[in-house]
């Protein structure tokens, strides 16, 4: 029998309407209703979670300053609750914590408001409680992909006070200050400097130590991070070692640029130049004043000076009055003879391409020329390439003595303290 074309496509139509009028008829008997999913069996709590696909393995968007540096454990998770993230940092898992957080930093400003504030405790906490090594991980893993945190820096540098590195800490709140956009940001940047420099006054003075106290104040002046105040303080810390020129210069030069502002501090600088000096010392010539001259060699816009170490090894180091502590390169270090070295902790060190870790020694001497230093610290740094050179020569040694720098003649010319 012979069928149509119209007759074969009827058939089919038919056909196809017919299953999915079966079909949606299936699904409701299949499908339970809403008093029927009581009688579900529950799930074992051993069995795995239901996940969607696209939920559980979001994109990961890396944060521009920090390596990939998530566990294994947090690797392409998203973490549902905040608890996770009070859960990250209490567990020390620091590099998740600050990747988990740079993710809700974009998703929702409520998340933000919570978060923040969990962190904020644990730093603090974490600050006073935590090994020292644990802390240093949380700020270096923080401030690798938060780089301009402002609040994070002034904790650094109140724990680099802590542990008797004022310099250093002063370092870390000048660059807290580059950072400072906002108005209360430079506000709390400058209240922690002046809390620094009134502590490590109060501390240094009450224990006589004048020679480091007004190493810190020339360290301030060096890095471009000082006040009048600071300085008339500087002067007067001059005076009281002896080097009655150096003060009245520096009173002059205040006295210059004083806007008569205040009228205290103008009446001081008056005061204290009509002071007569115990002793005046007429400088004409370095050769004539400073009993020590040390060769430098020119390196660019800098000079390099040969030291002996714990009388024995020589080392070449770059003269930088930015420095808060002399430094070495990993391999000088491993050239030295060491038994004569004390480990005395580990740092953070700001350098000009970030922040890096140095395990802080104490040596038994460092000489400049005749000149020598009895008991200095240094640190050795893990990101520190200086080629050929074997490092810093910073302002914990330099500031033992006077010392002025003939450029044309590549001299440095010193004078003990």
């Amino acid at each position: 029998m012979n069928i149509s074309t119209k007759t074969w496509l009827a058939i089919v139509v038919i056909g196809f309407v017919g299953g999915v009028a079966w079909g949606w008829w299936y699904r409701g008997l299949s499908v339970p209703t809403s008093d029927q999913t009581a009688e579900l069996p529950e799930r074992s709590s051993d069995a795995a979670p239901y996940t969607d696909t696209a939920w559980a393995n979001p994109p990961q968007v890396e944060p521009k300053h920090s390596p990939n540096r998530l566990t294994n454990q947090g690797a392409g998770q998203e973490f549902a609750t905040d608890q996770s993230f009070a859960q990250m940092l209490s567990e020390q898992r620091f590099w998740d914590a600050a990747a988990y957080y740079y993710r809700r930093m974009g998703s929702d400003a409520a998340d933000r408001l919570t978060l923040r504030p969990q962190f904020d405790r644990y730093l603090k906490d974490c600050r006073q409680n935590c090994e020292t090594g644990s802390f240093l991980d949380l700020v270096d893993a923080w401030l690798a992909t938060f780089y301009d945190d402002i609040p994070v820096l002034i904790q650094l540098a109140e724990f680099q006070e802590d542990q008797g590195q004022p310099e250093a800490a002063a370092n870390t709140l000048l660059l807290a200050r580059t950072y400072a956009l906002e108005v209360d940001h430079q506000h709390a940047v400058q209240q922690a400097r002046d809390r620094l420099t009134q502590r490590t006054d109060k501390r240094l003075g009450d224990e006589t130590r004048w020679i480091e106290l007004l190493g810190y104040y020339d360290f301030l002046a060096s890095i471009d991070f000082t006040t009048p105040k600071f300085e008339l303080r500087r002067a007067l810390l001059y005076r009281r070692l002896g080097e009655d020129a150096r003060a009245r210069n520096l009173l002059r030069r205040l006295q210059a640029a004083d806007d008569a502002r205040d009228p205290s501090f103008t009446a001081n600088l008056d005061r204290y130049l009509n002071e007569a000096p115990a002793a005046t010392r007429v400088e004409e010539n370095p050769v004539d004043v400073f009993p020590t001259a040390v060769p430098l060699e020119k390196h660019g816009t800098g000079f390099l000076v040969k030291v002996r170490f714990n009388e024995r090894d020589t080392l070449t180091l770059l003269v930088d009055t930015g420095a808060s502590i002399t430094a070495l390169t990993h391999d000088s270090f491993r050239r030295l003879y060491r038994p004569d070295l004390s480990l005395m902790g580990t740092q953070l060190f700001k350098t000009a391409s970030g922040y890096t870790r140095g395990d802080i020694y104490s040596a038994l001497s460092i000489s400049l020329g005749e000149e020598r230093v009895e008991g200095p610290t240094l640190a050795v740094l893990d990101r520190l390439d200086m080629g050929d050179i074997d490092g810093l020569l910073g302002m914990n040694i330099l500031r033992h003595f006077r010392f002025e720098i003939d450029q044309n003649g590549s001299v440095m010319y010193l004078e003990p303290r």
